[in-house]
């Protein structure tokens, strides 16, 4: 069986696993392939290439994708907005677009919480960085 570990978003990225020597290895680690969406000019001008995307989902072979659960974060932090709207629009955007190529390829989804799978591999409070060193070596 191959799975798919997903962490959407423009930071986000696809590790990709099988278990076909009877462990978990990890056979590719893929950055959220982006282009220009063509809807504005700003520096959130990029979305999910969805064609790409399912390209690199297809040829993996994916059965499976554990997709974090993620929601937008429009709150204030002392007086600083964390994310705008244009910023949550274009996070949710490509958040669907990640799901509806999921669906359309047949992969089967499974929400992981993010608390849930760091407290799992024990990277509760580490940073980006950690997760990523951690799906390397898992």
């Amino acid at each position: 069986m191959r799975i798919a570990g997903v962490d959407p978003g423009n930071e986000g990225a696809i590790a990709t696993y099988c278990d076909e020597s009877g462990a978990w290895d990890l056979i590719d680690l893929l950055r959220m392939p982006l282009i220009s969406s063509g809807r504005y000019k700003s520096k959130d001008n990029k979305t999910v290439d969805s064609r790409g995307l399912s390209l690199y989902l297809s040829e993996m072979r994916i059965e499976k994708a554990y997709v974090e659960m993620v929601t937008a974060m429009p709150a204030q932090q002392g007086g600083k907005t964390v994310q705008g709207a244009a910023s949550t629009f274009n996070f949710g955007y490509n958040t669907g677009a990640l799901e509806s190529v999921l669906r359309l390829l047949g992969i089967d989804i499974v929400y992981v919480r993010a608390v849930d799978w760091k407290r799992h591999h024990m990277l509760l409070k580490t940073d980006k960085m950690a997760a990523v060193r951690s799906a390397c070596y898992h």
